[in-house]
């Protein structure tokens, strides 16, 4: 588990993959009994690959794969499309994550570390695309220096959960959704109802999916800022 899964991978997308797979499992436990598939689940359960990795954990990964594509649509959409990263709008100066004179003293910082020179206030309200190129250009070099800060690296893959988490719950709540259909048509209440109790806090997720990633993604741009800001390296 610990070649295919590090610390990142398994809290960050491992997690949040499981959660969303919730329902599935929950349907299989209702469903194998009633169309006598506990010897083909225990068949593909057992099979291996190089003695050691199971069918289950490479379906797994590959799950964990699509989650994360998935949830990187969301951030595309938001954040790449939309006005940038936290680390990048936050430090315009046109931003409201820091102050004004907190912007000032990361330019000279940025400057005196890296010999990188940020757009001023002026220049980037007429050339905004260079202003954040430029940033992120300094933001690079800082997550090169300070992100594995471990408080830096809990922001991370605190967001990181956040993330992919977002993108599962639209497939948790798509396998709550057939869970309730099928239980109607198998005559399995428990199962409907089980169903569309988990359905409820999918939605909630996937309502609230931009919130839940602006949130925690400032989160993490500020705390890896102010590590750059009050730490040498």
């Amino acid at each position: 588990m610990k070649r295919i899964f590090d610390s990142y991978s398994l809290i960050a997308r491992l997690f949040p993959s499981l959660l969303s797979l919730l329902p599935l499992f929950i349907s299989w436990f209702y469903l194998r009994n009633q169309l006598g598939l506990e010897a083909l689940g225990n068949y593909l359960g057992n099979i291996t690959f190089f003695g050691e990795i199971s069918l289950s954990l490479i379906i797994l990964y590959a799950w964990s794969q699509l989650v994360r594509t998935t949830s990187k649509r969301l951030e595309e959409r938001y954040f790449t499309k939309s006005q940038g990263f936290p680390t990048t709008y936050m430090l315009l100066t046109s931003g409201s994550g820091f102050s004004l004179q907190f912007k000032e003293q990361f330019r000279e910082r940025v400057s005196s570390q890296y010999g990188l020179s940020l757009i001023s206030q002026e220049k980037e309200l007429t050339d905004l695309d260079e202003a954040k190129k430029r940033i992120n250009d300094a933001i690079r070099l800082i997550i090169r220096d300070h992100g594995d800060n471990p408080r830096v690296r809990r922001h991370n893959i605190w967001y990181g959960f956040s993330r992919n988490l977002c993108g599962g719950a639209i497939y948790g709540f798509l396998f709550s959704v057939v869970g309730v259909i099928l239980g109607k048509i198998l005559g399995l209440p428990i199962l409907s109802i089980i169903s569309l109790i988990l359905a409820l806090p999918y939605a909630i997720i996937v309502i609230f999916r931009k919130e839940i990633l602006v949130q925690h993604g400032e989160a993490y741009a500020r705390e890896l800022v102010i590590e750059f800001m009050h730490n040498q390296k």
